[in-house]
C-alpha cells in the first residue's frame, strides 16, 4: 500500500512538472506526439467593444495520428474562463488541417493597450492499442494591442462603407449600360452607312 502511494505521488509530481513545461512551448511534444499551432485573429486591429474570431490550424509533426476534439481561447481579462469550440479533426502524420474558429468579444470596460491571450487544443493520439487522451494543452501566452474605440463606431463605418460600395456598383452598372447603348448607336450608324453605299 505504501509503495502504491509513493508511486502515485511520484507520478503526480512528474505529470505536473511535465505539463507545466509543456504549456510554455509553441511546438508541442509528448513522447513522439508533436504538433504546431497556427492561427490568425480577425479583425487584424482590435478595438474596445470589437467582436472577432480566431482561425486555428494544427500540423501533426509527430509519429502518431492525432485527434483534435476541442479548441480553446483565453484572454487575460477572462480570468479562469476560456472560450471553446468542439471539433472533430483527425490528423495523419505530417498533415496540416484547419481545425476551426472561435468567436470572442473585447469588452468596452478594459484598459486599452497590450493584452495577453493563449490558444489550446484538447487532443488524443493513437497508440498501437487505442486512442490516448492527453487532454487540454495550452500554448504560450501571446500579446496583442487593443485600441481605443474609434471615434466613429465600427457599425456606422461598416454601413457607410457598404453604401459606398453599392453606389460604386450602381455607377459601374450605369457605365456598362451606357457603353451598351453607345455600341448599339454605332452599330445602327454603321448599318445606315453601309446601306447608303449600295
Amino acid at each position: 500500500m505504501l509503495q502504491r502511494t509513493v508511486i502515485t505521488v511520484l507520478l503526480s509530481f512528474l505529470l505536473n512538472q511535465f505539463f507545466l513545461t509543456l504549456s510554455i512551448q509553441q511546438d508541442f511534444s509528448i513522447q513522439a506526439c508533436k504538433w504546431t499551432l497556427d492561427w490568425t485573429i480577425y479583425p487584424t486591429k482590435l478595438h474596445l467593444g470589437t467582436t472577432g474570431y480566431v482561425i486555428v490550424w494544427v500540423r501533426n509533426i509527430g509519429d502518431f495520428e492525432l485527434y483534435i476534439y476541442k479548441i480553446w481561447l483565453q484572454w487575460d481579462w477572462n480570468g479562469n474562463f476560456s472560450h471553446s469550440k468542439d471539433t472533430n479533426v483527425y490528423l495523419s502524420i505530417g498533415e496540416k488541417k484547419y481545425v476551426g474558429r472561435i468567436y470572442f468579444s473585447v469588452p468596452e470596460d478594459i484598459t486599452p493597450g497590450y493584452h495577453a491571450y493563449r490558444l489550446g487544443i484538447s487532443v488524443k493520439y493513437k497508440s498501437k492499442q487505442s486512442w490516448i487522451d492527453i487532454g487540454r494543452v495550452w500554448n504560450d501566452w501571446e500579446t496583442i494591442e487593443i485600441l481605443e474605440k474609434p471615434s466613429i463606431s465600427l457599425e456606422i463605418y461598416t454601413f457607410l462603407r457598404l453604401l459606398f460600395d453599392i453606389s460604386m456598383l450602381i455607377c459601374l452598372l450605369g457605365l456598362a449600360y451606357l457603353s451598351f447603348k453607345t455600341r448599339q448607336k454605332i452599330k445602327e450608324k454603321f448599318n445606315e452607312d453601309s446601306l447608303v453605299m449600295i
